[in-house]
């Protein structure tokens, strides 16, 4: 926790639609959002909504790329988290190799 940022509130005002407290019924939760709506999501272009990626609503899209050492940095320590014992040597190998 920080003292600076309230991680709850972000959470709050920027939801992730894969996360598990949506995972059930995203559209409703987003259907009941007040607007206008922010959502951050991982997944990849070709499966957002179709009518997002034809450009037949009025939503914007931000595309955040982060640099690949940063992104292997912070896939690692998450993997941690998650039951990886290797090494970062080990970790980096597989993140190059796409594994």
């Amino acid at each position: 926790a920080s003292a600076i940022i309230d991680a709850e509130a972000v959470i709050n005002k920027f939801p992730e639609l894969e996360g598990s407290r949506l995972m059930r019924n995203s559209v409703e939760f987003v259907n009941n959002m007040p607007r206008p709506r922010f959502i951050k999501t991982h997944l990849p272009f070709h499966m957002l909504p179709r009518e997002l990626r034809d450009g037949k609503t009025q939503a914007k899209i931000i595309y955040v790329s982060r640099n690949p050492k940063d992104t292997c940095v912070s896939f690692y320590h998450f993997a941690q988290h998650n039951a990886f014992k290797g090494s970062f040597e080990e970790f980096c190998l597989l993140f190059l190799t796409d594994r």
